[in-house]
């Protein structure tokens, strides 16, 4: 679950359509961007799981987790 609380400013109606990975049939990407630390790599990761659970291949152009 995404604390939307965390940060007011992230449409969270944008973030429900996306979770439903409608964008995947439409042929569309999805670029996150903003400044560090308002969960953009936690929500690409909920994304690419949404996407995995509904029979998708996911890729990622850059490391989701550090070590």
């Amino acid at each position: 679950d995404f604390d939307f609380l965390f940060n007011p400013t992230v449409p969270k109606s944008k973030i429900v359509d996306l979770a439903t990975c409608a964008y995947l049939e439409r042929h569309h990407n999805v670029l996150l961007i903003g400044p560090t630390g308002t969960g953009k790599s936690h929500i690409a990761q909920a994304l690419g799981h949404r996407a995995c659970r509904a029979g998708h291949t996911v890729l990622t152009s850059a490391p989701l987790l550090q070590t």
